[in-house]
């Protein structure tokens, strides 16, 4: 199981696979999530960029290593969990001003900040 921020990039590796009597291996992975689609599923490592989210969500992925005499076969299961990154809310304080010195009544206004996701 991994963990990482969404935008990033996701690498999935099964090169550590091995066969005990030394044959060559094929490689098939799958995406258990539509929303995520691998190029060259036969290649031993698969790249994707971790979609946006709204909140920690996990995506699931399965390989497949086939030996060369196609007797033997292992599926094993890999979870990365998807973070959402928290945009910081925008300050606007409508400026810059100027006053006269002297002025004992000044208003501020910042009612033209916002928060990017819409959430108070």
């Amino acid at each position: 199981m991994a963990t990482v921020y969404e935008g990033a990039t996701v690498t999935l590796d099964g090169s550590t696979s091995s066969d005990p009597n030394g044959e060559t291996l094929t490689y098939e992975w799958t995406s258990l999530n539509s929303s995520i689609i691998l190029n060259d599923t036969t290649n031993v490592k698969q790249t994707f960029t971790a979609p946006p989210v709204d909140g920690d969500t996990d995506y699931t992925f399965e390989l497949t290593v086939t030996n060369s005499s196609e007797i033997s076969s292992v599926t094993e299961s890999v979870i990365i969990t998807v973070q959402h990154i928290k945009l910081e809310p925008i300050a606007n304080a409508n400026g810059p001003a100027s006053v006269d010195e002297g002025t004992t009544n000044v208003t501020l206004n910042g009612s033209t900040s916002s928060d990017p996701e819409t959430d108070h």
